[in-house]
């Protein structure tokens, strides 16, 4: 029975990142729901300059916690792909068996994670030169002559973050959509193989289940994004809620419950392989040891 501490280092880490990256999420979004005056969304729609000013200067006051989630997200995502391709390589042992499955695995988690690694860097540039903007640039006055600030800086810094957040937004819906596809076929590929096969390594059918638990809500994220454009207020209400429950528990206990499986079953795993190769070697050592006589043998007959 492993120890707590003989767990898998990137699972571990990919855990801790996730449930830190998500934690400062939902405390940088507290903070500036706390610091907001009672502004609703039709005057964001309006693109009031007073309001957009003062949500910009929300915006500065949790850039620490935004930012640091963000960085911490992005190679959160990057070092998921590590364990899943461990995962995809035992479960088709060495390749040699479901190819087109456990490649479909390995894809969607290189896929997700590097395109999420760009993505989430990507915001984190743009929201730092934003604040930037907002900071030190003149925003008040564009087009009229006197002193009167028309505010015409600030509606087009609000745009242009709306714009470039609506670049990613599909990157990020995508991420949930390759969750769910990872976590479907890793459950199908096992109950293909049996869980309980006596001899063999395997892993957790209870630890497989908790995956499509969280494949689902996974997809419900996926819908939620696909349908904020329908009621943005709402749906992104349920998408904080399925992140909550989601990357912030279920996904962290996840990959704990994988960092405690994955040492033994990769150990096990890799000394199957390395006796299925003795009698092979043993095989061409009895050939090579043949040859060399029919040499000798040669030689002495000349």
């Amino acid at each position: 029975m492993p120890s707590f501490l003989d767990i898998d280092f990137p699972c571990l880490l990919a855990s801790v990142l996730f449930f830190t990256s998500d934690l400062l999420v939902l405390v940088g979004h507290s903070r500036m729901n706390a610091a907001n005056n009672g502004a609703d969304f039709k005057t964001w729609k309006e693109l009031d300059p007073e309001y957009i000013e003062e949500e910009w200067r929300r915006r500065a006051e949790a850039r620490g916690y935004n930012s640091s989630a963000l960085f911490l997200g992005a190679f959160a995502w990057f070092s998921l792909s590590i364990p899943i391709l461990n995962i995809a390589w035992i479960l088709s042992s060495g390749g040699k068996r479901r190819i087109g499955l456990h490649v479909a695995i390995a894809a969607l988690a290189i896929g997700s994670s590097i395109s999420e690694l760009i993505a989430r860097l990507m915001i984190l540039g743009m929201e730092n030169i934003g604040l930037w903007l907002a900071r030190d640039w003149n925003l008040d006055n564009w087009v009229s002559s006197d002193t009167s600030n028309d505010g015409m800086g600030w509606r087009v810094l609000e745009v242009a973050y709306m714009m470039s957040h609506g670049i990613i937004l599909w990157v990020d819906a995508f991420e949930w959509l390759a969750l769910f596809g990872i976590f479907v076929l890793i459950y199908i590929s096992m109950v293909a193989d049996g869980c309980s096969s006596a001899g063999e390594m395997n892993f957790s059918m209870r630890w497989a289940k908790l995956g499509l638990v969280v494949g689902a809500l996974s997809l419900l994220a996926f819908v939620a994004d696909v349908l904020r454009f329908v009621s943005w207020r709402t749906w992104s209400i349920v998408r904080m809620f399925v992140m909550v429950v989601n990357t912030l528990i279920l996904f962290p206990i996840w990959l704990i419950w994988l960092g405690r499986q994955l040492p033994m079953i990769r150990s096990n795993y890799e000394n199957a392989q390395s006796k299925e190769r003795v009698p092979l070697n043993s095989s061409n050592t009895a050939h090579e040891a043949s040859s060399i006589v029919v040499a000798d043998v040669g030689r002495e007959v000349t």
